[in-house]
């Protein structure tokens, strides 16, 4: 099938499902269709290759969002399949830089927010990919708790603070609002089968994939 490739971004907290969802995509489209971009952590090989996700100052911060550039243009570079697939996932985008700060922000209740500040540095910067259309898995504080029943995150990790959680969402709520690019808003709460099935009806929808959700249908 012939069709300009289409970038998608899967964002949500941490343990909402986006690789779950990004592999049953791949799965359903088929992997000459669909090729993933892997989250930073998992892209430098754990947390470990990570800036402080906690950040204390702006500059702190600052040097962090060059920090996650440098590693965005590396992953971006590194998965460019030949011949082009029809649609790119991204497991967290350049969107996701901004959305930690406002995250931040609400858990530490700062004011000048860090959000704006961090959203002016992405703006004026060529290099991030930003997608064309994302879908946010929203999740609860409670379900994302029990999700880490395994340890994947230390009790007292920024990722499942629950006032962090709510600033990050916050930010994709309100592009969401205000239709800046197409959104898939998912209850990554659901079964698996009900995530994909309503992602599949977004990139039909709202991303000019229809042909292709409609061929691997009929596999």
């Amino acid at each position: 099938m012939a069709c300009a490739t289409v970038w998608m971004a899967i964002e949500g907290p941490c343990l909402a499902g986006k690789t779950t969802l990004g592999d049953a995509l791949v799965s359903a489209l088929g992997s000459e269709n669909v090729s993933i971009i892997p989250d930073y952590a998992d892209f430098v090989g754990g947390a470990r290759g990570m800036p402080d996700p906690d950040p204390r100052s702006w500059e702190q911060e600052q040097d962090g969002l060059e920090a996650l550039l440098e590693i965005e243009v590396a992953r971006l570079r590194a998965h460019r399949p030949e011949p082009t697939p029809a649609l790119m996932i991204i497991d967290r985008s350049v969107l996701t830089l901004i959305a930690h700060c406002a995250g931040t922000d609400r858990k530490d209740a700062r004011d000048p927010g860090f959000a704006d500040r961090a959203a002016g540095v992405l703006a004026g910067d060529p290099r991030p990919s930003w997608p064309e259309g994302v879908l946010y898995l929203d999740v609860s504080s409670e379900v994302q708790m029990a999700r880490n029943r395994l340890g994947k995150f230390a009790g007292d990790s920024v990722f499942v603070d629950p006032a962090y959680n709510a600033g990050f969402r916050s930010y994709f709520e309100d592009r969401r609002v205000r239709d800046e690019r197409p959104m898939g808003w998912i209850d990554g709460e659901a079964a698996v089968e009900a995530v994909l099935e309503h992602a599949l009806r977004f990139l039909s929808d709202r991303l000019g994939l229809d042909r292709l959700v409609r061929r691997s249908a009929g596999r």
